[in-house]
């Protein structure tokens, strides 16, 4: 297992401190920047800006961070780019996907005999699934075919659930009042297909740290104005299994070159292995 450094868990919690000051912000937005009477939104609004700043700032800051990680590659297999050596990822991406089962049923719940509703659902259920047995072989390190399916899977649960949020959201006028619902499930929809390219052998370690970022931090923006009982778990559990494997992608990371350096050795040592292994034979049927 791989010891994951201080400077990959530094990401994660830059990124968790500005979320919940945008969910702060976002939180004073919506109690205050809206008529009572009309539902409008009121123009120019210091909150308003101040979020808006803040969101602006954080993915510039963002995009700094991921840069610096451009001259580093990942290991070439899923569950070694993801390799961790606490069991916290594990447990982290469990509650996520007990969260999605719940999700799923309370937004059913919220829209009973809707067949779109309905494969939402069942898209839940799924995609708790998957992202158990993502985590589970990650820890586990099983380098399963299954992998790349789960991972597609996540993928398009948030793209179904966009589609639908878009549907449900597309009649109100009123764009500030769902506008980091959509940046939350555009960015995660982008950082889900980033973190998959692992599991079909085209990593891409800085793009996926960067809209990992993006999309916690807007994931936490999000909650505080998500519509309905499932929405706002939608959002926490997306940005668990983000914040999850956040450190362990960047933990891995290594200079372009030591994976095969590391790769050419454990060739050699198994090479030796196997060689003492044929010469302990004849010694042993000289023996007999």
């Amino acid at each position: 297992m791989v010891n994951i450094s201080r400077q990959s868990r530094t990401y994660a919690i830059i990124t968790a401190a500005l979320g919940l000051i945008g969910a702060l912000l976002r939180t004073i937005e919506l109690n205050t920047v809206f008529e009572p009477e009309t539902g409008l939104a009121l123009r120019w609004q210091p909150i308003t800006i101040s979020l808006a700043l803040l969101s602006a700032a954080a993915i510039v800051f963002f995009v700094i961070l991921s840069g610096r990680l451009k001259n580093l590659e990942s290991p070439p297999t899923y569950c070694s780019a993801l390799e961790n050596k606490s069991s916290l990822a594990l447990v982290v991406s469990t509650l996520a996907a007990l969260g999605f089962a719940i999700g799923s049923v309370l937004y059913y719940k919220d829209r009973v005999g809707e067949v779109t509703a309905l494969i939402l659902m069942l898209c839940g259920f799924i995609t708790a699934l998957s992202a158990f047995m993502l985590a589970r072989n990650v820890y586990f390190g099983k380098e399963h075919p299954g992998n790349a399916v789960f991972s597609t899977i996540i993928v398009i649960f948030v793209c179904l659930w966009m589609v639908l949020e878009y549907r449900m959201r597309a009649a109100d006028p009123v764009v500030l009042r769902y506008v980091y619902d959509f940046l939350a499930l555009c960015a995660a929809s982008v950082a889900f297909y980033y973190k998959a390219g692992f599991a079909f052998d085209r990593p891409r370690p800085s793009r996926t740290v960067l809209f990992s970022m993006i999309a916690c931090y807007f994931c936490l923006v999000a909650m505080p104005g998500a519509s309905g009982n499932a929405q706002p778990i939608f959002f926490y559990c997306l940005a668990l299994l983000l914040f999850a494997d956040l450190p362990a992608v960047i933990g891995n990371l290594k200079e372009k070159g030591e994976n095969e350096e590391i790769e050419e050795q454990d060739e050699q040592e198994q090479e030796e292995q196997e060689e003492q292994e044929e010469q302990e034979e004849p010694e042993d049927e000289s023996s007999l």
